[in-house]
């Protein structure tokens, strides 16, 4: 029984940890997100220093990278890096390596030189195709406009000489959350291109370029030129009016969330609740 308990114990665990990850990536506005992911961040540390059980130390590790978001969280995980966590059963997988690797790559304040470092390092490990992706997908998260405006075009280059499961993982780091700044050329422009990209590519290149390089902006102003865009496709471009149907859709569910969100920080009642039940409280909301 006790056995039972504890892998039912690790299934909630898990499921709730998930659930939270996917709350502040999508359902908190951008100005919220910081704290709570460093509220989670903390939590799930200590966590970690007292957890017996190894199964739910893998999902705790995997789970605090996601929530990394301040120089502090990323200095310790690029320490993990280099010399293990320290802590008990608290192993790195070879994809918990690329992904606080990925986390460093797109922050423009952590240094190039210990970033290529650091990955390079990797690399010498791991001579698959998944490394070289890996490393595709790295470069592309730098946060520098000429790299940027480079990749871009490379990504609507036709007769570009490369394999599409390279282009797919360069496109996977092209857009990341933390560089709103520097990607809102590239909203206007996605919807510029978007419909000459499904005219031209094949369904499986359009079908990931408009998922990996759609805005990630979730606000009314994107809303309304994804609502202008499908006034405008033709009856026949079925694939791209499935795409920006499914999007406004899920966009419509993100906004009403965070505006729930914003609502229940002005309530007093959401004040004395800890930060899980909050969010069982937006979701439950957003699903009925």
């Amino acid at each position: 029984s006790s056995m039972v308990q504890s892998e039912s114990n690790e299934l909630i665990l898990k499921g709730s940890l998930h659930f939270a990850e996917t709350a502040t990536r999508n359902y908190i506005p951008p100005a919220y997100q910081y704290k709570e992911k460093a509220l989670l961040f903390d939590m799930i540390l200590k966590m970690l220093k007292t957890e017996q059980s190894a199964n739910t130390k893998k999902h705790l590790v995997n789970y605090i990278i996601l929530f990394a978001c301040n120089q502090e969280h990323k200095t310790l995980l690029a320490q993990w890096l280099k010399e293990g966590t320290q802590i008990k059963d608290a192993v790195l997988t070879q994809n918990n390596r690329y992904t606080i690797i990925k986390k460093l790559y797109k922050d423009k304040d952590f240094p190039l030189a210990e970033k290529e470092k650091l990955l390079n390092q990797e690399l010498e490990k791991d001579k698959s195709d998944l490394g070289l992706r890996k490393k595709r997908t790295c470069e592309a998260l730098l946060p520098v406009l000429e790299n940027k405006e480079k990749l871009w075009n490379w990504y609507l280059d036709e007769n570009a000489k490369e394999s599409e499961h390279m282009l797919f993982a360069s496109m996977e780091g092209f857009m990341p959350n933390g560089q709103e700044e520097l990607m809102k050329p590239y909203q206007d422009k996605f919807f510029d291109v978007i419909t000459r990209v499904f005219e031209k590519r094949n369904r499986s290149y359009a079908r990931r370029f408009f998922l990996y390089l759609c805005p990630f902006e979730q606000s009314p102003a994107i809303l309304a030129k994804f609502e202008a865009l499908l006034k405008n496709i033709k009856d026949e471009e079925k694939t791209l009016k499935k795409c920006v149907l499914e999007e406004i859709g899920e966009m419509k569910r993100k906004i009403r969330a965070q505006e729930i969100y914003l609502t229940g920080l002005k309530s007093v009642s959401y004040t004395h609740l800890t930060l899980p039940t909050i969010l069982l409280l937006q979701i439950s909301v957003v699903a009925g």
